[in-house]
């Protein structure tokens, strides 16, 4: 903005300077005019860009958060499947294989609802 100033305050200047009834002093003011109206959309965008920005990169650290507990919480699953005993014939113990695999099933649910809830509204996911 220093540029901006600067060209606004020569300007000045030259309109301070300049004799009563000059036919460009109205020109000159104009541009200053045009220069000042520029520079304030520009910082006004730039300010909304970085807005954006900022909102963006909240979404995106979240969804690789949330990723990468998806993705860990899927290892652990496939783990502990792969770890379990054959099928038993004991009701019992079926049923614990069948409890462990639900509450793993559960967690993936659970983070699958988390990553839908923080999507940004009026965003297209793709």
């Amino acid at each position: 903005m220093d540029t901006v100033d600067s060209m606004r305050k020569a300007g000045n200047d030259m309109i301070n300077q300049t004799t009563p009834g000059d036919p460009y002093v109205r020109e000159l003011r104009d541009k200053l005019d045009q220069l000042g109206n520029k520079w304030d959309s520009i910082v006004h965008d730039a300010n909304e860009r970085a807005g954006e920005l900022r909102e963006t990169l909240h979404a995106a650290t979240s969804f690789w958060e949330e990723l990468n507990g998806t993705q860990q919480t899927i290892k652990d699953l496939h783990e502990q499947i792969r770890a379990q005993e054959p099928p038993a014939l004991e009701e019992a113990i079926v049923r614990d294989q069948m409890d462990i695999l639900q509450v793993g099933h559960i967690n993936l649910c659970n983070k699958n609802l988390l990553c839908k809830k923080t999507r940004i509204k009026d965003r297209p996911v793709s």
